[in-house]
């Protein structure tokens, strides 16, 4: 499997099932962000009572590696890890469609050179 597109979530573990969920909490409201899982056609989406909490992305991939639990991330965050064995993907064929990504910039009279520079 190649994960370095940006497509559809994937749920990850370190090869013990019984760890519990790790979620994302949405630093502005501190709610849980749920996971979602299609079935043939049907989206599916779950809550699942969880282990530990993260505001951060790269804070749940680090908390899996070190074999805290499961989460559910974009592809693109653990193509290392993927890569590598030390994440697995589980339900591969459960994937959600992909998820629209929005960047929002200053107008470039307001970036700093080095923004530009980029």
């Amino acid at each position: 499997m190649h994960a370095v597109q940006f497509r559809a979530a994937t749920l990850l573990f370190t090869y013990d099932p019984a760890y519990a969920p790790i979620v994302f909490c949405l630093p502005s409201s501190g709610r849980q962000r749920p996971w979602h899982l299609m079935d043939a056609h049907r989206m599916t989406e779950i809550a699942p009572c969880q282990r530990l909490q993260v505001n951060d992305g790269e804070g749940m991939v680090a908390a899996a590696v070190l074999g805290l639990g499961i989460c559910q991330v974009p592809d693109k965050m653990v193509g290392e890890e993927l890569a590598g064995g030390t994440l697995v993907e589980l339900l591969p064929g459960h994937r959600p469609p992909a998820m629209p990504i929005i960047i929002v910039m200053p107008s470039v009279r307001l970036q700093p050179p080095r923004v530009r520079a980029c």
